[in-house]
């Protein structure tokens, strides 16, 4: 059986909001446009610093808000003034923060050893690591002992025995499969934070510049719906089961250099935590290589 070495992936992350506004009465003409006026006494357009930002006005009169059922009316300087805000965060998988779990009670896991981890951080629980492994992923709120206490978990509902049951840490800055095996399916695990007040959800979409490639040597895409051991195949399973627009929350599915949804979120959602596993094999013919590619995982409000 022949052992191949490991290959890391590199990831992008970007941020797209397309922001459209309707503002009425509106004066202008061919060379300008004043969105709303006012007659004030004074005020900073802004003030800042490292932990909160402030726009004020001085003297506004009748200032508010007013509707009706054909309406909608903001009053002051400041009215017509909407500081949208997003939150994007990506959490890559630490292969060498391996550690084994015994038992999962609620949101507690107890591991093997608690060197390492520590409050704050995001972490994966996964239950029967491999091909078909179950996972959910978390921020520690503290360490007691033996066990971590998560805040919230998401993904699959795990039964932790301690039977091939480990937990990572999410705060790698590149990502590994590790070494490939004829013998076995390499996982790694990209999860998100992602937060936004937008006005009709948002999406989570992920490509790729290459195949999985070294030199002229490649690990194929998966075309079966299923990554397994002792084929060349790569591909992805992302969590989020509710995607109309792709297949990666139903079977193993190729990553492409065109952009495919790996979650979706409603306008009701305003923050959500999601992840993609990514999922290699090899055949024992395979050529020896350091094999790799660069993702870029984007998020895209639905305006």
């Amino acid at each position: 059986m022949n052992v191949r070495t490991a290959f890391p992936l590199t990831l992008c992350a970007f941020v797209l909001l397309l922001i459209t506004q309707v503002a009425n009465a509106q004066m202008s003409s061919t060379n300008y446009r004043i969105d709303w006026d006012v007659i004030n006494a004074g005020g900073s357009d802004s003030s800042s610093s490292a932990s909160y930002q402030l726009r004020d006005s001085i003297g506004g009169v009748a200032e508010g808000n007013s509707t009706s059922t054909s309406y909608s009316f903001d009053a002051g300087h400041r009215g017509g003034i909407y500081d949208r805000v997003v939150d994007f965060n990506l959490y890559l998988q630490d292969r060498s923060s391996q550690v084994g779990s015994s038992a999962l009670s609620g949101t507690t896991v107890t591991i093997a050893s608690t060197s390492g981890f520590s409050a704050d951080q995001m972490v994966a629980i996964v239950q029967d690591e491999g091909a078909s492994q179950s996972t959910a992923i978390g921020k520690i709120t503290s360490v007691s002992g033996s066990d971590l206490i998560i805040d919230s978990l998401s993904g699959d509902s795990l039964t932790i025995d301690g039977s091939n049951d480990v937990v990572y840490r999410l705060n790698a800055s590149s990502l590994s499969l590790g070494t490939l095996t004829g013998s076995s399916v390499a996982t790694s695990i990209v999860a998100w934070e992602a937060s936004g007040d937008v006005d009709s959800g948002f999406d989570i979409y992920i490509s790729e510049d290459t195949d999985l490639i070294d030199g002229s040597n490649t690990i194929t895409d998966v075309s079966d719906g299923a990554v397994t051991a002792g084929s060349t195949e790569y591909g992805a399973r992302a969590s989020d089961s509710s995607i109309t627009s792709s297949t990666f929350d139903t079977q193993d599915t190729a990553i492409t250099t065109t952009l495919a949804a790996i979650a979706t979120e409603s306008a009701s959602i305003f923050a959500s935590r999601n992840f993609i596993t990514l999922k290699a094999g090899m055949t024992s013919s395979q050529t020896d290589g350091s094999y790799s590619h660069v993702l870029t995982v984007l998020y895209v409000g639905n305006y």
